[in-house]
């Protein structure tokens, strides 16, 4: 038990080299047929396809045709692989204070990319927000978030606060939208078929009386025509971003 804090330390210290140092190789052994790069890649390919929990260290050697002790000489353990998958990932996403418009316009942008990013990657929604890889990739989009949100006009101690709020709002709707693909998937069924198979349940068991709300509305035809939530809720935290800036700026 007394190790534990020690392991862990120089876990971390390990990890931080392959992040930040990438000349970094193996210094002893045969000539490498691997790199980092294609066993950090080899990995994403697996976990996009079945979940991080199956990305392991014998499944990506496995992929890449090689013993699963060979990779230890790039990677030393699964959540260091994990860290540099993460990171690898996000260091490809575009940057928000390199996208065009005003503050909002990039941080419309960016929850829009940070979706695209967990439906094509659901397995980073696994990832820790509040103890996240602290590599550059992670760090350098942090930084132009802050910035893009920096020349909103919103007071210095609360810029942390909306990056951080816009982010659980994408990745609320992200976890949502993965349930509903997973169920459609599941089921063999989509949701227009699964409600047409319930047409039924509203003569025999829902009361009108007893739902007025939800029944006005029917009769009103706003269920035939609904917005699309993401973009609804993605306006209205901005348009409160928006009023706090106002707020700021008069009681300047």
């Amino acid at each position: 038990m007394a190790d534990r804090p020690r392991d862990a330390s120089a876990a971390f210290e390990q990890t931080m080299r392959l992040l930040w140092d990438p000349s970094a190789r193996p210094a002893r052994g045969p000539r490498p047929r691997l790199s980092r790069e294609r066993i950090v890649a080899a990995a994403i390919e697996i976990a996009d396809r079945d979940g991080l929990a199956a990305t392991s260290m014998r499944a990506v050697a496995r992929a890449l045709g090689v013993g699963a002790m060979s990779l230890y000489r790039y990677v030393p353990s699964k959540d260091a692989l994990a860290d540099l998958m993460f990171d690898a990932v996000l260091a490809r996403q575009p940057k928000a204070a390199d996208l065009p418009g005003a503050w909002r316009a990039k941080l419309e942008a960016v929850a829009r990319l940070d979706l695209a990013l967990y439906l094509r990657h659901p397995w980073v929604l696994e990832v820790s927000t509040s103890r996240p890889p602290l590599g550059p990739g992670t760090l350098d989009t942090y930084e132009s978030v802050l910035r893009a949100a920096a020349g909103s006009g919103l007071p210095e101690r609360e810029l942390s606060a909306a990056v951080t709020a816009l982010a659980a709002y994408v990745r609320g709707a992200a976890q949502t939208r993965l349930t509903e693909l997973r169920t459609i998937r599941e089921s063999g069924m989509s949701d227009e078929q699964w409600w047409s198979e319930r047409n039924g349940f509203w003569t025999r068991y829902f009361d009108p009386e007893r739902y007025p709300t939800i029944s006005g509305l029917y009769a009103a035809g706003v269920y035939d025509d609904l917005p699309d939530a993401f973009d609804w809720g993605l306006q209205r935290l901005l348009d409160g971003f928006a009023a706090r800036i106002a707020a700021a700026a008069d009681s300047a």
